[in-house]
């Protein structure tokens, strides 16, 4: 897992590199015990200058831009393009800086 500089991170956020199995195959069948099953890595990026809001879950694999805010409560499962605020169940872009025109725009 990697957290770039000046980060703020508000309470109760979870951020993970780690699952307890990939629900592929006969190991992590439902009668396995979560304990017993083989836990798998994906690392976890988080860029620098980012705003992880209050609840906010980031789940393994994930990489995190720079400049971004993630909204409270999120659950983030893909990867975040920089300069982006993003916010949901799951999480998706909700606006992105236009560096041109200095202004954030909407996204549908």
């Amino acid at each position: 897992m990697t957290i770039g500089d000046n980060v703020l991170m508000a309470s109760n956020i979870f951020i993970t590199d780690t699952s307890h199995g990939s629900f592929r195959d006969e190991a992590d069948a439902p009668q396995v015990a979560p304990d017993d099953r083989k836990l798998l890595t994906k690392p976890t990026k988080i860029g620098n200058n980012v705003w992880i809001g209050e609840g906010a879950c980031i789940l393994p694999g994930v990489e995190i831009g720079d400049g971004c805010t993630i909204g409270a409560n999120a659950v983030v499962t893909k990867s975040i393009p920089a300069n982006s605020v993003v916010g949901g169940v799951p999480a998706k872009v909700l606006r992105i800086w236009n560096k041109e025109l200095g202004i954030w725009e909407r996204r549908q």
